[in-house]
C-alpha cells in the first residue's frame, strides 16, 4: 500500500460533519496526541527498561500518519506524500532525537495561520522514515496495520460513526494490527 491509497481508502473514517476549522484543529490535536503516543512507547523503553512493544510503535506512527493525511487534506496542502519520501534523506539519528524533531514540527502548527504552506513536510518524513527504519518497518506494513485497526473499529466500509469512534473494541483493533490485508 502506498500513501496516496492510505489516504484515499482512511478518508473514509474522518469526522466531515464539523465544520472545517473544527477538522483542521483535530488533525493538529491529533498529531501532537499521536507523537505523544510514540513518545511514550519510546520513554517506556529508556526510562523504564522494558522491551519496546514493536505493535504498539507501529501503530502510533500508523496513526500520525493518518493525522499527517487528514492535516493535509484540511489545509489543502495537496502535498503528494509518495514524492515526499523520494525526496528523503534520512540522517541516521537516535529514535529519541527523532521525536524530539518532530515534536519542533508539530508545536509549529499551534503557531501559524492555518493556510501558512511553510511547514516542512519533508522533514517531517525524512523523520519518520527515520524511526520505522528504526525499528525495523516498512512503510506498507504501517500503513497496512493502521488500515487494519480502521476496519476492526468502522466495519470493512470504513464509514465513520460518532458511536463506533467513541466505543472502540480496542481488543479487537490490537489484534488487527498484524493482520495481512
Amino acid at each position: 500500500m502506498d500513501f496516496k491509497e492510505h489516504a484515499k481508502i482512511t478518508r473514509q473514517t474522518w469526522n466531515l460533519d464539523i465544520p472545517k476549522e473544527r477538522r483542521q484543529r483535530h488533525a493538529v490535536l491529533g498529531l501532537i496526541d499521536e507523537l505523544g503516543e510514540i513518545a511514550s512507547c519510546l520513554k517506556k523503553e529508556i526510562g523504564y527498561g522494558k522491551e519496546l512493544d514493536k505493535t504498539n510503535m507501529k501503530e502510533e506512527i500508523g496513526d500520525f500518519i493518518y493525522f499527517l493525511h487528514r492535516f493535509n487534506e484540511e489545509c489543502e496542502y495537496n502535498n503528494d506524500f509518495d514524492k515526499l519520501i523520494k525526496m528523503c534523506e534520512p540522517k541516521s539519528k537516535k529514535p529519541f532525537i527523532i521525536i524530539g524533531d518532530l515534536y519542533s514540527n508539530t508545536d509549529y502548527l499551534f503557531f501559524t495561520d492555518k493556510s501558512d504552506p511553510v511547514w516542512d513536510f519533508r522533514d517531517v518524513f525524512e523523520n519518520l522514515i527515520e524511526l520505522m527504519n528504526c525499528y525495523g518497518f516498512t512503510i506498507a506494513e504501517v500503513l497496512n496495520a493502521n488500515v487494519n485497526k480502521l476496519k476492526a473499529r468502522y466495519g470493512n466500509k470504513l464509514e465513520f460513526s460518532q458511536e463506533s469512534a467513541l466505543n472502540r473494541n480496542l481488543e479487537n483493533e490490537s489484534k488487527a494490527l498484524n493482520e495481512d490485508l
